[in-house]
Parts: structure tokens; sequence; C-alpha cells
């Protein structure tokens, strides 16, 4: 994933690229916005709990921004969140 995300950002640079990787790969989803320079991911489970069909999927806001704060080093934040089956966080700037 990380190496077509790269590919598109290489070939459209304006396009708004966002990340989201299914069930709820949300470190995942950090890990290769960061690395393909992605402006957005898209995350499952961000401030909520929910029954899918692969199970229970927890939220798990406070850990994911722990690791953009770790991982990502500072380039994916809070943003501003889209409040439907998953929500969306935002890169800096």
């Amino acid at each position: 994933m990380t190496v077509v995300a790269t590919a598109v950002r290489r070939e459209v640079p304006a396009l708004p690229l966002g990340i989201q990787v299914l069930a709820g790969a949300n470190h995942e989803s950090v890990a290769v916005a960061h690395a393909s320079g992605a402006r957005f991911v898209r995350v499952e489970g961000f401030v909520f709990a929910h029954v899918a069909d692969e199970g229970l999927m927890q939220s798990d806001a406070g850990t994911l921004l722990r690791y953009r704060g770790d991982g990502a080093r500072g380039r994916v934040h809070r943003g501003h969140l889209a409040q439907a089956r998953g929500s969306v966080v935002q890169p800096r700037g």
C-alpha cells in the first residue's frame, strides 16, 4: 500500500491523498500515510467502539495519538472527525 500511495503522490502531488487500511488497522494507516506523504488517514473506531463483521472494534484515540507523536513525528494530528463509520485524522499544515 505504501508503494502505491507513494507512486500516486509522485504522479499527482496536488491530490489530497488519504489512507485507510481496513479492519481497524489504524496504526498501520498512520505508518503508510507517514511513509507515503499522504495528507490524512481515515480510521475506524477512533472515539467509539462498535461491532463490525470482523468482531468488536475498540476505540483507540489515545494510543493512536501517542503513536502519531512517537512514530509519525508529528506529521499527523487530530484534525477534524468525520462521524460516519470512522474518523478522519488530518496532517499538520
